[in-house]
């Protein structure tokens, strides 16, 4: 997923928070788009490094520590973007796992159709569409 998408995703994701967690607050569209991009630093940048950090804990609790990791940098970018307000971290945990489950479904959906793109691409250049396939020696007893 390129970034811009990345943070299109996240400031839809951001934007939708109020209607389903209490006490969450977007009081306009900018900060919800700013929280957006915001996010999209955080997940591009910090939490790689953070998630090196805590990678023991990550282990220990068999990878639901990166929910609270989440929730960390959502909590944080409601703290930095005015107009955006999470009451508690745990609203914040709780926020994270809505946005970890929509980013999921678009990694997902954008991965499988490269793929197929990818195999139907290389098909298209084997067979020439007469019936014939071009096969053209590699290296020995390798043919493509």
């Amino acid at each position: 997923m390129s970034m811009f998408q990345q943070w299109m995703a996240l400031s839809a994701c951001v934007y939708l928070l109020p209607y389903l967690i209490s006490g969450i607050r977007i009081d306009h569209a900018a900060a919800a788009i700013a929280s957006g991009a915001i996010l999209t630093v955080l997940q591009r940048f910090v939490r790689p490094i953070l998630f090196f950090l805590t990678l023991p804990f990550t282990i220990l609790t068999l990878g639901l520590f990166m929910f609270v990791l989440n929730g960390m940098l959502l909590y944080a970018a409601a703290g930095l973007v005015e107009g955006f307000y999470i009451p508690s971290f745990w609203s914040a945990v709780f926020a994270s796992l809505f946005i970890s489950l929509v980013s999921m479904i678009l990694e997902n959906q954008n991965g499988s159709s490269a793929k197929i793109f990818a195999t139907q691409k290389s098909r298209q250049q084997k067979y020439q569409g007469d019936g014939a396939i071009n096969l053209k020696e590699v290296s020995k007893n390798h043919w493509e």
